[in-house]
């Protein structure tokens, strides 16, 4: 269970194979970029699926295909070279590596590959072939991610990105222990929301195999840009909804190995039973599916008995860690040793990820293998196991989960069931699990597939479907080939289905004689065929049990809703101040406010490019790091403030701002304040937010680690299932606060936390003071600054004024000890006018050398003041430096200055701000057409020769 609770080479791809939709039964359609030119060729009744939300994802049945070559990797390679083009087949950027196969009982063969883009490995990008007997291709199926568009350089190194995973582990699970690894760090491409089948984003990442001191494992994914968790995904499975820690077997500790004598003297009975059900397991897979153990190559199957780690008195439990597998006395029962096996074998077949169906899938066929034991075993208390079930309340221990543990007062899940210990039977059932709890439900959500196979195999109606039985022995073969040869690393419900449906198809048309079900050292054939009738009946548990159906879930919601609706109804608002942070940020000033300064770690709101999701530009951020504090005696509670420079207020106004929130779900929080006039610092209060406003109230725990704002609303955790969050917009409408037009405003952002841990911080960018009046006395057009020879010329433009006195200019100077505005002089306007008027100023005083900030205060005959957005220049320009004015935009054109030292035609491309590009130019005047633009934020991104892009931002 995820706890966010408080402490502690075949060379070649399918690119881009199918997307979302139906193709024609006859042959695939061809999907993105085209390839060279192919011949169609036609697969007669070819059944496509394809994902909505997963572009790559897909299952593909074919009439049995002979395709020419000595061998199935030739054969393979044969049919990518002959729809190919058609599938977008386009080496050498993607490659598939080929890493083994599989031969199942009805003398099927099934190749496995792993996708490999540039070199680098795709996390779930597997693609599998399946020939029958007679070396003809029946299914292909698999994920394959569509080229990628990312930088493949890391700016972590890998040493860098450890050191961020062990924290990450130590929160995720809360050890106390620092986590080591099991495996050698991947870089790779990982794509975000695979395996709850969302939309998402591709990354390059590292991935880290850790496991600590208890034996509790899980697999990390680093960002390799940035840094963030991407997922984290656990490694050590456990058969109660729980997730506890345990530990690894030491040698000191060994009680029998094989060729001591058994039972021995020294081992009690449940010992006896753990060693006893071991070797059935493996004679299960050995004699029944000629498989060498759990890995397939006759691995030590390594057991530990009442495990130190794990609160057996209190908190009894068992799992598979990666390494053996773990039990307390009281849940050693049969069919709970064989089903941590079956997590042992899952993991070295379908790999299924631990989390939400995937993951569902993986817990289920533990549970189907171990009930599977547990019925032919003749081992324990196995009273009624041959009678057929009725409801929750009959005697039989038939599908029934655990029904011999001493540890709770009843079984753990029911099979025939489910919601007799309020699990799902059924897709649709109001048990099912749609949250992150469990990990994504894999417990409780496993019932759906085991109750399929219990219909299956005794028969039944229920969901107003009747499925015929085809016994024990079919359907354990039927479930297992779907697991083991079909199912990928992301597989779900869907892709389960269809698993199921192949598998049936191809034991049927083989006709092959089942190996009987054994835990002897001998293997029998059972006189088990499958036949069409048996293939119905799959096809009337899918649907019984609705496999193919999407859960009434609610989508997961992002903390932040993106789609930002518009500030003003009668049309694009007026800019009354606007800071991007692209140039500095003059006038904003950081404070630290510690709750315990003797143990405070100093960090402040800083400058940064380095963005979540690859966000061009720079933005401020406030840190909120892992490693600080323990709550106990080093206490980190405090805030960080950011404070905006004075804004003149107008009752009408809204202030805008852009911000990503990853803070410590409940204990560390971001919350907004606002000062009149120099006043005292208010609270900004829920009312006033208009939209994306104070996600949750932050725990109040009284004592001295406390956040400063305990119990107050906050923004607050990250994205659902995660510690990321995404970028949105947030509004505050001044009318809700105790403000007056002309009032001088100041704004400040609070990242509060409390006395230990923390998760990645908050960013803030596009801070926007904006109006929806029409009737401004000054109506701002252009204001921007170049450096001349004589100095500095300031230019601005207003398209209308009323009763405007004129402006006094200011200048900040970068690195000034006094952090003031000096008024540099006065600039009469024409008072009123109603048509466009433009200024000038030149600053002959400017120093060289450094950044100097401008500002213009605006003055009517009344005396109300108002104030400019603020400009920079310099003196001696850098020469890597572009100038982009004015901005914001006034009339068709936007105008650059290129660096000194750059020459040629410029590329420039202008992106939205969802990252759409929506013009591309080749301009060497430097003048870029802007007038069919709407009005709007944008991002231009100027290149010129070889040298890397320079991204500015402008309004239009």
């Amino acid at each position: 269970m995820i706890a966010f609770a408080k402490k502690w080479l075949l060379a070649g791809l399918l690119y881009g194979m199918v997307s979302s939709g139906s193709l024609p039964t006859h042959l695939l359609a061809q999907v993105g970029p085209p390839g060279p030119p192919s011949p169609w060729v036609s697969l007669p009744e070819a059944r496509v699926r394809t994902s909505a939300d997963v572009n790559g994802l897909f299952f593909v049945r074919l009439a049995p295909l002979t395709l020419p070559g000595d061998d199935r990797r030739d054969r393979v390679e044969a049919f990518l070279n002959t729809y190919g083009a058609a599938l977008g087949y386009l080496p050498p950027d993607h490659t598939l590596l080929y890493t083994g196969a599989q031969r199942d009982v009805a003398g099927g063969h099934h190749l496995h590959y792993r996708q490999l883009w540039r070199g680098l490995p795709v996390e779930g990008g597997e693609l599998r072939f399946h020939f029958d007997a007679s070396d003809r291709l029946t299914a292909l199926n698999g994920f394959i991610l569509p080229s990628p568009d990312l930088s493949l350089s890391a700016r972590l190194t890998e040493e860098s990105a450890f050191l961020l995973a062990q924290r990450y582990f130590r929160q995720y699970l809360k050890s106390n222990t620092l986590p080591a690894l099991t495996a050698e760090p991947q870089l790779l491409i990982f794509r975000t929301g695979l395996a709850r089948r969302v939309p998402g984003l591709p990354h390059l990442a590292y991935a880290f195999s850790l496991r600590d001191e208890s034996g509790h494992g899980a697999r990390l994914y680093v960002d390799a840009h940035t840094g963030r968790l991407l997922d984290q995904q656990p490694t050590t499975h456990t058969v109660l909804d729980r997730r506890l820690y345990k530990r690894n077997p030491s040698p000191m500790n060994l009680l029998w190995s094989e060729g001591d004598p058994f039972p021995g003297e020294d081992l009690t009975s449940s010992q006896q039973e753990i060693v006893t059900v071991t070797g059935q397991f493996y004679n299960f897979l050995r004699y029944t599916f000629d498989r060498d153990g759990y890995d397939g190559n006759g691995a030590t199957m390594k057991a530990v008995s009442n495990p130190a780690s794990i609160s057996c008195q209190s908190k009894p439990n068992a799992n598979w860690n990666g390494n053996s597998i773990n039990l307390c006395t009281s849940l050693v029962t049969d069919d709970v040793i064989a089903h941590e096996w079956a997590h042992a074998l899952t993991e070295y077949t379908s790999g299924q990820v631990y989390q939400y169906q995937p993951g569902a899938l993986n817990e289920s066929f533990s549970d189907i293998l171990g009930e599977v034991v547990d019925l032919i075993n003749d081992y324990g208390d196995d009273t009624g196991a041959e009678i057929l079930r009725g409801g929750c309340d009959d005697t039989g221990t038939r599908w029934r989960i655990a029904e011999e543990n001493t540890a709770f007062p009843t079984y753990l899940r029911d099979m025939w069931d489910p919601t007799c210990r309020e699990d799902p039977g059924k897709v649709s059932d109001p048990e099912y699990q749609c949250g992150e709890t469990d990990d994504g439900g894999v417990h409780s959500n496993s019932g759906v597939n085991n109750h399929a196979f219990a219909l299956l195999v005794d028969g039944g109606s229920y969901n107003g479907v009747t499925v015929a039985p085809i016994g024990l022995t079919k359907a354990t073969h039927l479930f297992y080939l779907a697991h083991t040869a079909y199912l990928t690393r992301y597989a779900d419900f869907t892709d389960q289905a269809d698993a199921l449906e192949a598998a049936a198809a191809q034991l049927q048309q083989t006709a092959a004689d089942l190996p009987a079900l054994t835990v002897g050292e001998t293997t029998t054939a059972s006189g088990e065929h499958f036949t069409p009738a048996d293939v119905v009946a799959v096809a009337a548990a899918i649907a019984a049990v609705e496999l193919r159906s999407d859960p009434a879930c609610p989508d997961w919601a992002p903390l932040l809703a993106s789609a930002t609706p518009p500030v003003c109804e009668s049309g694009p608002p007026t800019v009354l101040f606007s800071e991007d942070f692209e140039s500095g940020a003059p006038g904003w000033t950081t404070t630290e406010l510690p709750a315990n300064p003797t143990t405070w770690n100093s960090r402040a709101w800083t400058l940064s490019s380095d963005l979540p999701d690859n966000r061009p530009g720079q933005a401020y951020y406030g840190a909120s790091p892992y490693d600080l504090g323990n709550c106990i005696d080093d206490l980190d509670n405090g805030i960080l403030r950011l404070a905006s420079p004075a804004l003149v207020a107008a009752t009408d106004a809204v202030l805008s701002f852009d911000h990503s929130v990853s803070l410590e779900r409940e204990y560390d929080g971001g919350r907004l304040y606002y000062t009149v006039n120099d006043g005292s610092w208010i609270a900004v209060p829920a009312a006033a937010f208009s939209f994306n406003g104070y996600n949750a109230p932050l725990a109040g725990d009284f004592t001295a680690a406390a956040n400063p704002y305990q119990g107050e609303m906050a923004f607050t955790g990250a994205d659902e299932g995660g510690f990321s969050g995404n970028w949105g917009t947030t509004f505050v409408e001044l009318s809700e606060l105790e403000v007056q037009t002309g009032d001088a405003v100041r704004f400040a952002w609070d990242l509060a936390t409390d006395g230990c841990n923390g998760w990645l911080g908050w960013w803030i960018d596009n801070v926007m003071l904006l109006s929806c009046s029409a009737a401004l006395p000054v109506e701002w057009l252009a204001f921007s600054a170049f450096a001349e020879r004589e100095g500095i010329a300031l230019n601005w433009a207003t398209a209308q004024e009323q009763d405007n006195h004129g402006f006094t200019v200011q200048r900040l100077v970068e690195g000034s000890s006094s952090g003031e505005w000096t008024d540099l002089g006065w600039v009469p306007a024409r008072g009123t006018a109603r048509e466009r008027t433009d200024y000038r100023f030149l600053d002959a005083t400017a120093p060289g050398g450094v950044w100097c900030y401008y500002r213009l205060r605006q003055e009517d005959f009344d005396g109300t003041t108002a104030f400019s957005t603020v400009v920079k220049a310099r003196l001696d320009q850098d020469p890597t430096d572009w100038r982009i004015f004015p901005n914001p935009v006034v009339g068709p054109y936007l105008h650059f200055r290129a660096p000194n030292a750059a020459s040629g035609p410029v590329a420039a491309v202008i992106y939205d701000v969802t990252g759409r590009i929506v013009s591309r130019q080749t301009i060497a005047n430097g003048r870029i057409e802007v007038g069919s633009l709407p009005p709007g934020a944008y991002y231009l991104s100027l290149v010129v020769a070889d040298a890397p892009p320079v991204v500015k931002r402008f309004l239009r």
